[in-house]
């Protein structure tokens, strides 16, 4: 938690927390291919039309 951060830095403030929630840290991979919701829903979509073929 935050508390371990500022051992690190006191420089740490709430708001890092949120950059490294889990979801936040998959959600910033948005590059092709990537872990991003939004990128992998259209990997599974180019998949699903490939399998109708």
């Amino acid at each position: 938690g935050l508390d371990e951060l500022k051992k690190i830095s006191p420089r740490f403030e709430r708001d890092v927390c949120g950059y490294l929630a889990v979801e936040t840290s998959v959600d910033r991979k948005a590059s092709y291919g990537g872990t991003a919701r939004k990128r992998v829903e259209e990997q599974l979509a180019r998949l699903q039309k490939e399998l109708r073929k």
